[in-house]
């Protein structure tokens, strides 16, 4: 499979997540993002929606990056780190990107789950051990993942 094949199937895995997405939205008992009425919430939810399908279209050919990285296409195409459930339906996603732009033997060894778990028990000992006047700030699992996963994978058209 080329570089462009295996981008766009990266690309249509994370569509069918966003939709999901909208889905999830949908059905939820609340609306999310602070909106004050229900109604411009789901306004909002359509107007997402119907660009989802409008980019669906196969008419339409999606923007690929020129550097080709995964946090290059990510930050085209992937999800959203502050989105609800982002990290349980992001980093499968993720994990997906990985194995379908580099192959399921660099996906393995790169072993982005565990990173992660490492990284989390390490913010969490400093976070113990920090003073009570300091905050801390955290960027989303999600987002470490990602900026991760592109330090350590040469750009996928390298292979």
């Amino acid at each position: 499979m080329n570089v462009e094949a295996r981008e766009l199937a990266c690309i249509n895995a994370a569509r069918v997540v966003r939709l999901r997405e909208i889905v999830d939205d949908l059905i939820a008992p609340e609306p999310r993002y602070g909106w004050p009425k229900k109604e411009d919430w789901l306004r909002e939810i359509g107007l997402i929606a119907k660009r989802e399908l409008e980019e669906a279209d196969p008419a339409v050919k999606p923007k690929l990056p020129e550097t080709k990285t995964v946090a290059s296409l990510w930050e085209l195409h992937g999800i959203d780190s502050y989105s609800r459930g982002a990290w349980e339906n992001g980093f499968p996603l993720l994990e997906y990107w990985i194995d379908t732009l580099y192959g399921q033997r660099v996906a393995r060894e790169l072993d982005l789950a565990k990173q992660i778990e490492e990284h989390e028990a390490r913010r969490a000992a400093a976070e113990k051990n920090s003073v009570q006047d300091i905050h801390i700030m955290r960027m989303p699992k999600l987002t470490i993942a990602v900026r991760r996963a592109s330090m350590q994978l040469l750009p996928y058209n390298d292979l």
